[in-house]
């Protein structure tokens, strides 16, 4: 693999960046728990992703619009694989900020869980990189490589 890209079986996944998640002026990943903005707290419940905590991050806006494939990868090699309609909107407004709404049941459980992990890699000292490939068969080519790959079961479920 070279550093600006990234070969999963024979598909070749470009770099996007690597996943920072913002840190307080003291250097501190803070721990952010939106699920206590949640105006309708009191009538449903907290899914198993939904305590968090959390962190904020986001990728280069330059990947707005982008349809495909992406990979995450760490340290422990690549850790999850996923495809988006819009990459840019699926981590800068989904894994990166996490809705008070998606920490309850019937929120989006997957953003919570991710957020979580990459979270969770970077405090551990291991870095987390974002690829991506451009396909219009996204959900194709994700089930082959999860099937393939069999990347980290515990950050799928």
């Amino acid at each position: 693999m070279s550093e600006l890209t990234l070969t999963v079986n024979e598909y070749r996944f470009d770099y996007v960046s690597e996943i920072k998640p913002e840190r307080s002026d003291y250097g501190i990943i803070e721990a952010l728990t939106p699920q206590q903005k949640y105006r309708e707290a009191n009538s449903t419940f907290v899914h198993k992703y939904g305590w968090g905590p959390f962190c904020r991050f986001s990728i280069p806006t330059q990947w707005t619009g982008k349809s495909g494939v992406y990979a995450l990868n760490s340290s422990n090699g690549i850790v999850y694989v996923g495809e988006a309609q819009d990459l840019a909107t699926r981590f800068n407004q989904g894994y990166g900020t996490i809705s008070p709404r998606n920490c309850f049941d019937g929120g989006q459980e997957t953003n919570c869980r991710i957020n979580i992990h990459i979270r969770d890699e970077v405090i551990a000292g291991n870095s987390v990189s974002l690829f991506y490939r451009d396909t219009e068969n996204r959900a194709e080519l994700e089930s082959e490589l999860i099937d393939q790959h069999n990347p980290s079961r515990e950050w799928r479920f």
